[in-house]
């Protein structure tokens, strides 16, 4: 079993269910701040995870990166479900669909609790891997490596590609697609983004995991880092926010069918901007913004367990 843990996969799993457990009891304790404190642990699992997956590509290959990176998307989308988040941008996607960007305050503590999070995640991993417990072969490369940046295009086209590629991806889970399909296609999509965006930027689509990785390394002043992984991710996300809905329209002609977020007791997360009466008459049709009814539908906790 120690062999198993030393081996990267093995480390992998470890990080994964230490992180998950470490979610689930404070989830049990049940108290007053415990949503702050979930996201901390989530935000630190998801630059875990980054970081592992780094390693693994060096020890495996990129299948092996590509499947990785596909299952801790799935385990992200789940946990934004649940009203967990660890990315700035699905903070400013959020607020901005529920209508709660007067709440200024709350967004900068919760992006800045999330970078704060992936910053100690990554410096986790790398002390990790470096000590006796765990060095090996593979990772004796990943752990005395000179951090480069990954930013390989001029400051505008990498811009301009982590808007893009973060705006697919926030488009495409817009939908707030809970059920297994939507997961799928919203985590297939994040692979493919990231793989197409890897050679130009890193493809990250996430502030918090650019501050945890590559902040620090050379390559890239203040300026080029601050527009191409905070500025063009954020702006994806509040255009998203604000005008996902009518671009779903206009592509399909449908409305989306918006459920509210739900946290893993089955009551409204407080980035829902439904009251728990609201929440629980939300099943009744609702007129929307294009003259037509649909109907928003309340995720039960059942339905949400059983996608872990």
């Amino acid at each position: 079993m120690a062999h198993i843990l030393q081996t990267p996969l093995g480390s992998l799993l470890a990080q994964i269910s230490s992180t998950q457990c470490a979610v689930v009891l404070v989830q049990k304790l049940d108290r007053g701040h415990d949503r702050f404190i979930e996201e901390l642990i989530c935000a630190f699992q998801i630059a875990v995870l980054s970081e592992e997956l780094i390693i693994i590509h060096t020890a495996y290959g990129l299948i092996a990166y590509s499947v990785g990176m596909f299952l801790t998307g799935v385990l992200c989308i789940m946990t934004e479900n649940r009203g967990m988040l660890s990315n700035p941008v699905s903070t400013i996607h959020l607020h901005t669909r529920e209508d709660r960007l007067s709440e200024v305050a709350k967004m900068v503590v919760s992006i800045s609790a999330q970078i704060f999070a992936a910053v100690v995640g990554g410096r986790y991993v790398i002390w990790m891997w470096s000590t006796e417990l765990l060095n090996s072969e593979m990772t004796k490369e990943y752990t005395s490596k000179i951090c480069q940046s990954e930013l390989q295009v001029p400051m505008m086209i990498g811009l301009l590609v982590e808007a893009v590629t973060t705006f697919i991806c926030r488009i495409v889970q817009h939908r707030d697609d809970r059920h297994t399909g939507g997961v799928v296609s919203v985590a297939l999509t994040g692979v493919l983004c990231h793989l197409a965006a890897r050679p130009l930027t890193g493809g990250y689509r996430n502030p918090s995991l650019a501050f945890g990785a590559s902040y620090s390394c050379s390559g890239h002043d203040n300026y080029e880092f601050f527009a191409v992984y905070l500025a063009g991710p954020i702006l994806a996300g509040y255009l998203v926010g604000q005008y996902g809905d009518d671009i779903w329209w206009h592509l399909t002609g449908h409305e989306v069918h918006r459920r509210p977020l739900v946290d893993h007791r089955g009551e409204p997360s407080h980035y829902s901007r439904l009251s728990p009466r609201e929440n629980a008459q939300s099943h009744h049709s609702q007129p929307s913004r294009h003259g037509h009814h649909h109907h928003n539908y309340h995720l039960p906790l059942q339905q949400l367990s059983s996608l872990t």
